[in-house]
């Protein structure tokens, strides 16, 4: 699978990428491989000194490794300032795409469990109303149903760590091919090194006040595995 990133959008406040899966975002401490910061500081140099930690230049927000999609970069301090608070106040609108095994319980509802870390495992973990963790908001829609799945359309209000995968996870509806977020009894088709999980569309306002919203088309890896699947 291709490690290279997709310029999709620039100019001389922002960059919109388009991050295949399998490659990291930034540093994380114990992995040592070459990240989409890397690959971006080599071609814009420039973010070295843009952001708020320097082994995230210009990084103001994320996806999990094995999550591809739309991304936006901020190539000046102003311009991440700019961003990073439209991401606090929940204004920027994100859209994904995910496969889930099973049928979800409503073709279209809002999951609201909080999400906090596992006391016990590498993981995050969803809970309910009065009980420790943060608020997390995620919407979704049946857009297609296989015999045993639905492929669904995403929208987060917030961005808690894993969001989508936990709160698939905790509704029985794990993604497909997700190492992590899996339960037990249900058996998976396999997806190479990745999970079904991908960033389609990003809406924000620009620093010149404009609304854009960017695309990200679904990667050919997850095109070619939907015939795959048995219709009901």
């Amino acid at each position: 699978m291709k490690k290279e990133y997709e310029i999709l959008y620039e100019d001389k406040d922002i960059l919109v990428v388009n991050k295949p899966a399998g490659l990291l975002v930034h540093k994380v401490e114990g992995k040592d491989e070459e990240t989409l910061a890397d690959l971006l500081v080599k071609d814009y140099p420039e973010l070295k000194s843009v952001g708020d930690k320097p082994e995230r230049p210009g990084i103001i927000h994320r996806l999990d490794k094995f999550v591809s999609g739309v991304m936006v970069v901020a190539r000046t301090q102003e311009a991440f300032d700019f961003m990073k608070a439209q991401f606090k106040e929940r204004r920027m609108k994100k859209e994904y795409i995910a496969l889930v095994h099973g049928h979800m319980p409503r073709p279209v509802d809002t999951i609201k469990l909080k999400i906090a870390r596992s006391r016990e495992k590498a993981r995050m973990v969803a809970r309910p109303e009065g009980q420790e963790g943060r608020d997390a908001v995620t919407h979704y829609e049946v857009t297609d149903t296989f015999k045993n799945y639905d492929l669904l359309r995403v929208q987060i209000e917030t961005g808690r760590t894993h969001q989508i995968r936990v709160h698939m996870h905790a509704l029985g509806h794990p993604l497909v091919g997700d190492p992590l977020y899996k339960i037990k009894r249900i058996k998976s088709k396999e997806l190479a090194d990745r999970v079904f999980l991908h960033a389609a569309k990003l809406t924000l306002t620009m620093p010149s006040g404009e609304t854009k919203t960017f695309e990200a088309p679904m990667p050919e890896e997850l095109v070619n595995f939907l015939p795959t699947l048995a219709r009901t």
